[in-house]
């Protein structure tokens, strides 16, 4: 068994056989509104890489796993495995892709594909998201990428993949809060980065592994909007730190980075340290034109309020009888010197000239570009993940508008409207599969109203006995 760590979350694993699987193939910059750029960059023979793997798997629909560019450079024949969701995009944007050996996973069940060389895919989340279970010439890998398992899922991994031979786990902040965001200061959290090294350490106590390895966060920020971002990231070094004050356990914490080789005949190799710093001087440089020319792109875009009306009354009638729980939210969008409101129980989108502060649960800040190409592509829930709006949550209205943006990532995931899914086959059969996670997020749903920061450690696994 040989393990290449390609980048982010890829990583190829191929067995005595010579076949090879590749997770999450992300190894072209940048995604997420020329926002997230890998860091460091692959070390890799794109040739070889592209044309003699035999097999993909991709945990779920986010372009730093998913990503489109990456894709193109396949074979297209060759056998990809997703998820099978109870509602999916994925096998339809791989068809628009030209891949259609495609394989849906059902939820726990184990799919061979060599002698001793099996996957089985474990679906969490209410967006939608997988943890990879791979076993190889007698070893088990689990791969948790950035998934979020909950208490029950915890007790199926410990249960049936107790003491794997390797973890794989993203170990840094992905998505804009709390850093772009303004609070009241009677709603202020203290969302600690040490959360992410918790979890980490967390996932390394649950399952006892030969050996812990970070990886799924290997990214830096370049755009002008969010390069000071970069000072909140988490490195492999800083987890390194935290988990020899912390960690007193028999598992072995593991730095492979980037290029970063594992095999049963000579252990690790290549392994190339790096220092975070150093590597975004490297990337700026790289990158300087291109960003001058998304700049200029991106202010020459034309923003329609169209758009804007077109995607929240169309999600706001996809929410059906759950608008009711949205019915006291107000937005105001700022964006290209104008301010929209929208008023989730009116149905209302349009241009004001002023509004009441008091009145509005957040007021966001985004470029006219990012806002257009976000609704135009139905990505809007990826501005999050780029890090690319600003947004002053007003006073006693933290969990009314994480509950909104929970709710348009669900619907851009094929959720919502539910009475499109609730009585299909595959909608039931889905969630019959996940029934006691769907007891998990009703607990969710009751620490929800209590504060963020319980609910993340509940979903983190922190709160394990719960």
């Amino acid at each position: 068994m040989k393990i290449n760590l390609i980048s982010h979350a890829c990583i190829q694993v191929t067995n005595n056989n010579n076949l090879s699987l590749v997770t999450d193939p992300w190894v072209k910059s940048p995604v997420f509104f020329s926002s997230w750029f890998l860091c460091p960059e692959p070390l890799i023979n794109e040739s070889f890489f592209f044309t003699k793997t035999n097999y993909i798997y991709l945990t779920h629909w986010h372009f730093d796993h998913f990503d489109y560019k990456s894709m193109r450079n396949f074979n297209k024949n060759i056998k990809v495995f997703v998820p099978k969701f109870p509602c999916s995009i994925m096998v339809k944007e791989l068809n628009n892709l030209g891949f259609f050996n495609i394989c849906e996973m059902v939820n726990k069940k184990e799919y061979e594909l060599d002698k001793n060389f099996s996957i089985i895919s474990h679906q969490i989340e209410h967006h939608d998201d997988s943890v990879l279970i791979i076993k190889v010439d007698g070893k088990t890998i689990i791969n948790l990428n950035d998934a979020k398992p909950l208490p029950s899922s915890w007790k199926w991994l410990i249960k049936n993949f107790y003491k794997p031979e390797f973890i794989f786990r993203s170990h840094s902040i992905a998505w804009s809060f709390p850093t772009k965001y303004t609070f009241h200061p009677e709603d202020y959290e203290a969302f600690e980065p040490e959360i992410y090294m918790r979890e980490f350490i967390q996932t390394i106590e649950f399952l006892k592994p030969k050996y812990a390895v970070p990886f799924a966060s290997y990214i830096c920020h370049l755009h002008k909007e969010n390069i000071t971002d970069n000072k909140y990231l988490i490195t492999p070094y800083d987890l390194d730190k935290y988990i020899k004050l912390n960690y007193k356990g028999e598992s072995q914490f593991i730095i492979m980075n980037p290029g970063g080789k594992y095999s049963d005949n000579n252990g690790f190799s290549n392994i190339n340290n790096y220092n975070l710093e150093d590597e975004i001087i490297k990337l700026k440089n790289k990158y300087s034109d291109y960003l001058e020319k998304i700049y200029l792109k991106e202010e020459n875009e034309i923003f329609n309020v169209n758009v804007l009306e077109k995607y929240f009354k169309n999600f706001i009638k996809a929410t059906g009888f759950l608008k009711y729980t949205i019915r006291k939210v107000k937005w105001i969008i700022e964006t290209d010197k104008k301010k929209f409101l929208i008023d989730f129980e009116k149905s209302f989108i349009g241009e004001v000239q002023s509004f009441d502060k008091k009145a509005i649960t957040a007021i966001i800040k985004v470029h006219k570009s990012v806002l257009k190409n976000s609704l135009e592509k139905f990505i809007f829930s990826n501005i999050d993940i780029a890090k690319r709006w600003n947004i002053e949550i007003t006073k006693g209205n933290v969990q009314k508008h994480l509950y909104l943006t929970a709710l348009i990532s669900i619907y851009e995931g094929g959720l919502l409207p539910l009475s499109k899914n609730l009585f299909k086959k595959r909608f039931i059969i889905g969630y019959l599969h996940r029934l006691p996670e769907l007891i998990d997020y009703i607990k969710v749903f009751l620490k929800f109203r209590k504060g963020i920061t319980e609910v993340r450690n509940y979903i983190s696994g922190v709160s394990k006995n719960n």
